[in-house]
């Protein structure tokens, strides 16, 4: 039962394999109130179109990250007449019975309120900390083709866990940018352009910094061949927001003139991206929607794998709907090369038979009819 077994500090700087040891909730989308154990290794979630599996995902999603990862309007993840959901999440490790309950509760007029262990207020970050996820979806493919501010976001996932200081360096360069933009748009006084600017070097010179580094482990890990990803020759290419032939303070002051026509700033880490490039060609110029997604995954899982170095914690693993855009064979070798991971994984598909299941030991399976789980 939630709440009833032992558990620790959420700080805790034990090594353990992090996994979704239990799981309640009520009020979700069209789900009934739900008890799940998962397994700790692969859970399969089964039913047909609109029964309820990703609202299982999102709920796990939630729990974790106070977000959807189907929308950006999360009062809508309250189920239809309900005015409040909550969740409770069991974290942590059998094997070593360090554990960690966290519950969320939303209402729908007001904001996520977190609890670690049934009695302390947390924030989102202690939260991601704790319980690091990811979701892959039938999106996915977008952190290659969409706008660079998904990329920019998987870039500050990633420093996020790699780094313990990075959001706080993040929040202080988001600060003088807005400044700098306020100044811009208003009665610009040069000393206080100069002041700001010094700030801004400053704080983005360090995210940068940060940023390279995981951005030299993504590219070290691509560099292992994948089973579901046969492109030992990835690369990615780091864009830092401005000229790598200058510090950020000569690029800020260079462009006072054009952002205060613009009433923006232009060069900084606000504006970095980063290229996928198969022997120096950018991939999105010429892979399939298939090869996208299966090239996303990777980047995805890697960056799984980058956070568990730094953490020493294992994440879990939601995919939403397996079978779009992967033929069988790339399916099985997906579902392999995850349980190899360590990572826990959830995945949604239509038929129980969508994943080879030729050892049950390594699995559970969950039918959701109507909003009804059933463990199976």
């Amino acid at each position: 039962m939630l709440g009833s077994k032992p558990c620790f500090r959420a700080n805790s700087s034990e090594i353990f394999k992090t996994m979704l040891i239990e799981l309640r909730g009520a009020g979700v989308r069209n789900l009934e109130n739900f008890h799940l154990e998962p397994h700790p290794k692969l859970n399969i979630i089964y039913g047909r179109n609109a029964a309820g599996k990703t609202s299982l995902l999102e709920a796990i999603y939630f729990s974790g990250t106070g977000k959807s990862f189907r929308t950006s309007a999360t009062q809508n993840i309250i189920s239809f007449g309900d005015d409040t959901l909550w969740i409770k999440t069991l974290i942590g490790s059998c094997s070593t019975g360090f554990m960690d309950n966290i519950t969320i509760t939303r209402h729908r007029n007001t904001k996520n309120v977190f609890k670690v262990n049934n009695c302390t207020s947390a924030s989102i970050s202690e939260i991601a900390r704790i319980f690091p996820i990811q979701a892959i979806h039938p999106e996915t493919y977008q952190l290659i083709t969409g706008s660079p501010v998904i990329r920019r976001l998987f870039l500050n996932k990633g420093c996020f866990y790699i780094d313990e200081t990075f959001v706080k360096i993040w929040k202080r360069y988001n600060h003088a940018l807005k400044q700098r933009n306020a100044h811009l748009r208003g009665k610009t006084q040069p000393q206080v352009l100069t002041a700001i600017e010094k700030e801004l070097h400053e704080s983005g010179t360090l995210i940068d910094r940060v940023r390279q580094n995981f951005i030299a482990a993504l590219n070290n890990k691509l560099s292992e061949s994948r089973k579901f990803c046969p492109y030992p020759k990835l690369r990615l290419l780091y864009q830092r927001g401005w000229s790598s032939s200058v510090e950020l303070a000569e690029s800020l002051y260079d462009s006072r003139k054009a952002d205060i026509k613009a009433g923006y700033t232009s060069p900084g880490p606000h504006r970095a991206d980063m290229i996928l490039q198969l022997e120096g060609r950018n991939v999105k110029d010429f892979f399939s929607r298939s090869q996208l997604k299966l090239a996303s995954i990777s980047l995805l899982i890697i960056q799984l794998d980058i956070i568990r170095d730094a953490t020493h914690k294992d994440c879990v693993l939601l995919i939403d709907d397996l079978s779009s855009e992967l033929d069988s064979l790339a399916r099985d070798h997906l579902v392999n090369e995850l349980h190899d991971s360590r990572h826990q994984c959830f995945l949604t598909s239509i038929q129980n038979d969508d994943v080879n299941q030729s050892n049950p030991a390594n699995h559970k399976m969950f039918h959701v009819k109507h909003g009804r789980i059933i463990e199976s």
